[in-house]
Order: structure tokens, then sequence, then C-alpha cells
């Protein structure tokens, strides 16, 4: 296995990811003074403010949750370590998507456990790596498919999709899986049945079978996958965190349109240069409604409108504290409250996120105080890209850069074809072209300008011929290079195949090809190498994305 480091600035990141990871100072008022890339930031971080959830309590509830996984002993010695209060986490996470979903989600993972691994061995702090499920997220068609090569189609990348659920709009955690052994069987049949391949994806199967609990087969294959590395899962979607955490949603209950203003004033201020990544709504709070799902709880100038009630309510906080827990366990954070929730809950030192989340996160800071916390070190996650042997014998034998098969693929063939005409020594038909247009204005100029007044029916006639003979050139100029595409099929395809290899959809491979795939392909032995590969300066290897040759 080979890396090979790329600049996120080749790949069109975005102002406020590429200023963060290059450690704009202007950046610092929106995460804090600390160089998120210094470890010693996070020996420094450990005398910050946490949420006040005991120790013993948190360990309880982890210990109790990841069991239900089937979580083998090194995770649940993990989940014991944080009783210590010696003891702190990482923490990344991502919505429950099918099979696990596309790489990213794998990456963030693995970026999570060589953290615990590298800032371990840089500052002496014991740290465990946890994956936060976002069992809350009711957006089912984000979560209902992953995509796969089709080996009945040459290997194209292909969407699998789950049918709609009966219970869409719930949250995830209240999902069960509807029809999924047609939808697993289907890639069956795509994954070249009788391969290694198939029967190891067969294998990462065995959760998802129809009727199981969404949260459930997802968290399975979490901690079947990366549970020997001591990866904890947590959510927030559970009595128990709802009950441990009762003191953030009571600030929120009473204290909603200040919390949104002190967001709203930061945004502002963000989007003054950057930009503000998630939009300011009147509530912080979602309610889950039995029969209606997950509903955002609007907060009006009277006060809380639940569903199903004729009048709103106000909280005093002598008022919400006779609120019971059953009450609080129907409550939802929305993406902006969602990481209060975490950091209350954890002792967390830092938060490892796509760019996305390292911008939502800028808005964060003031509304994280307003809490009494402190926002963790933001972190960029692990970034890469699979080339395949096939897929690199193919790119030996075209002209382009990795960054260039971002573009379209009839761009990519055109440039093909100047390229070929180039080294064959001819002209380009482009610059035949511009040639052809030049000398013949020139010579209708220099020969019928006598001839024309300006302003006459005769010097339009002279524009509008002009103009004939130059399209019908460009024409002539297309067709030129159409038949040069046609004479070499065998390099076009190769575009087409390493295109959707590297760029599926004109998208990064890790923002679409499901981890299952790799994973099933290559095993643990895969995994283990980009874990012992991350593992050592993984502050650094993090700024960058990766291009991993297998």
């Amino acid at each position: 296995m080979e890396f090979e480091s790329v600049s996120f600035s080749q790949l069109g990141a975005t102002p406020l990811y590429g200023d963060y990871i290059n450690g704009n100072p202007e950046l610092r008022s929106f995460f804090g003074k600390s160089d998120p890339f210094n470890p010693e930031s996070f020996s420094r971080f450990v005398s910050g403010r946490f949420g006040s959830v005991k120790r013993n309590q948190l360990a309880d509830f982890l210990v109790s949750y990841n069991k239900q996984f089937a979580a083998c002993r090194n995770t649940i010695e993990a989940a014991e370590s944080l009783r210590s209060k010696d003891v702190f986490t990482v923490v990344t996470g991502q919505q429950l998507c099918f099979l696990g979903g596309p790489g990213y989600s794998f990456y963030k993972t693995l970026t999570v456990i060589a953290l615990s691994r590298s800032l371990k061995a840089a500052t002496k702090l014991s740290i465990v790596p946890v994956f936060w499920m976002a069992d809350e997220d009711h957006d089912y068609d984000e979560i209902d498919h992953v995509w796969l090569p089709d080996f009945r189609k040459d290997g194209i990348i292909q969407k699998f999709s789950l049918p709609k659920n009966r219970l869409k709009g719930h949250a995830a955690a209240f999902l069960k899986l509807d029809h999924a052994d047609e939808i697993l069987s289907e890639i069956n049949q795509a994954a070249e049945p009788g391969s290694a391949y198939a029967s190891d994806l067969h294998r990462l199967h065995k959760s998802w079978q129809t009727g199981r609990p969404w949260v459930q087969a997802f968290g399975e294959l979490m901690l079947r996958v990366f549970g020997k590395y001591g990866l904890i899962l947590a959510g927030s979607n559970h009595a128990d965190v709802k009950k441990l955490c009762r003191p953030v949603f009571e600030t929120v209950l009473v204290k909603q349109p200040e919390l949104t203003q002190i967001v709203s004033d930061t945004s502002a201020k963000l989007a003054g240069k950057w930009h503000a990544q998630v939009t300011v709504t009147d509530s912080l709070l979602f309610w889950h409604h039995p029969e209606k799902g997950r509903l955002k709880i609007p907060y009006l100038e009277s006060g809380w409108m639940f569903p199903d009630e004729a009048s709103p309510r106000t909280f005093t906080r002598e008022s919400v504290r006779q609120a019971g827990d059953d009450f609080f366990a129907k409550l939802s954070p929305n993406a902006l409250l969602r990481p209060v929730i975490q950091q209350y809950l954890l002792p967390n030192l830092a938060y490892t996120g796509g760019a996305a989340e390292i911008a939502y996160h800028a808005q964060l800071k003031a509304f994280f105080e307003a809490f009494e916390l402190d926002l963790p070190i933001i972190l960029p996650r692990f970034s890469a890209t699979v080339i395949e042997p096939e897929i690199r014998k193919s790119m030996a034998h075209m002209p382009f850069s990795f960054t260039d098969y971002k573009k379209r693929e009839d761009d990519l063939a055109h440039e093909l074809v100047q390229v070929q005409l180039r080294e064959s020594g001819n002209k380009l038909p482009d610059e035949v072209l511009k040639e052809w247009k030049n000398r013949n204005k020139h010579l209708f100029e220099s020969y019928f300008r006598s001839f024309v007044n300006t302003g006459s029916s005769l010097e339009t006639s002279l524009k509008s011929t002009l103009s004939r003979m130059e399209k019908n050139a460009e024409q002539f100029a297309s067709k030129v290079i159409r038949e040069k595409k046609k004479q070499d099929r065998l390099a076009i395809k190769r575009i087409s195949n390493v295109r959707s290899a590297l760029f599926p959809g004109g998208l990064l491979q890790e923002r679409v090809t499901g981890w299952a795939f790799f994973y099933a392909l290559y095993g643990d032995s895969f995994l283990e190498a980009l874990v012992e590969e991350l593992s050592t300066d993984t502050l650094e290897k993090i700024r960058h994305h990766h291009i991993i040759y297998v």
C-alpha cells in the first residue's frame, strides 16, 4: 500500500476549510486560541470546562449501551476506563447509513482511533475513541442507500436503495428495516456471486436483515469492524442520556431566545468573511411524536408550541424542574444543540469531522459558553481516495493528474485528443480554426470593404456571410474532434472508468462509494494498514487529502 498526499486547495476546498487547516489566525476567535494541530493544545484543554455528568454514571450508560451491539471486550474496557477522571475522549459521528454509508464515515472512525493513539504517545493522556451515532436524525433519504460497484455493468458505481419506510419522518432510532433482504439480494447479484469479494460483502449484511432495528444493524456493523480498536458507540436517543443531559434541555427551554441570538450574532460575524453553515431558526428543539415522527417545536413570542397542544407553553427555572423525565425523553436536539449534548455528556477533548462540520462549529463557541462548556478542539477528518491496481494502470496511459479527473468526461476526452494531436505533430483544430478565422476575416475586410458603405444592407450581408462561414468551420472542427474520439474508443473508455472510480458523479470517491466495498475487497489487512499509517503524525496527515494505492 502506497500513500501520496494532495492539497485540499487542489480539490476546491471552501475558503473557511482552507483557512482552518492552514492555520489562519483570523479564525481563532471562532474556535479558540489554541493551535488544533499542536499536541500541547490537548494537554492544556484537560483543565477546561466539561459537563457535570458523573463518571460512574457515564460509564454505566456506555457499557450498557454498547453491550446491545454485541460489543467485544476492547470496547467494554474502553467504556469502563471512563470511570477515571484521567481518561478523555475524541469524538466523531455520522448518520446511520445503510451498510455503513460512504467512505468518509469509515475515515472519520479511523481518525478518532488514530488520534486516540497518536495523542496518547505525544501527550501521555489516556484517550478513547467515540463514534456518535446520529440516532435522532430523521432524514431517511440520506440513509436509505449505498453506492457500490455493479460488476454486471463493468463495475460502474450504482445506487442500491431500500424502499420507502413506513416510519419515514421518525428518528433513525425508531426505524426498522423494511424489505432489506430484497435489496441485499440485488447487491449480492451485482457483486459477482462466488467471488471472495461477494462472500466477504455478504458477511457485512449479517446485521441488516428485514425487521431488525436500524440502529441495531448499524451499531453491530461498526463494532464488528472497529470494536477491536476499543471504539465506543454513543447516541442521544436514549432516556438515560436525556436524563444525564437534562440541565442542557432545561437551559434551552428557559433561555431559547437568548441562545439563538448568540448563535445569530456569531453567524453574522462569520459571514463577514466566510459563510455560516447552519441557518439559525426559531427553535433548537424537536419532539418525538409517536405517530407523526420527529417534529420541530416552534418557539413563538408567547412560548413553545408543542405538537397537538392548543396554546404555547412557557418555562421558568422553577417550573422546568417540575417536568418528569419522560417529558425530556421526547425532546430532541437540533444540529446546533447536538454538539452541546455530546460535550456535556462526555469528557471530550476534540471533535473530528468534514468541512461542513468544521464550518458549523465555527458558529458555536459562544453558544457552548452559554452552557458553561468549552468548545472542543475541532479537527478535520482523514480524507482519502483509494486507487486500485487496474485503475492505476489505466491512469498510467493517460496524460492527466489525479485532480484532472474532477473535470467533465467530455472535457477530458477533448483534452486527450488535443494531446494526441500535438504528440503526432499536428496542429489542434482549435488553433487551425482561429488562424482560418483571422485570415478569412482579413481577406474579406481587405477586399470587400471598399465596395461596402457603413450601415448599408451590403455591410449587413458581408457580416452575415462571415458569420455563417465561421459557424460552418466551427462545426467542422467539432466533427474532427468527434471522429478522433471514435477512433480511440479504448482511451475514452479508460477515462470513463477512471473518473467513475475516483470522482463518481463528479464528487470525491469518499463522498459516494460505500466503504463496505473496499473493506470487503481487501479485508482487515486494509483496515490495519490504514490505522498504522494514520497513527503517526496524525495531526499533520489530516491536513491533506491522501491517495491510497492498493
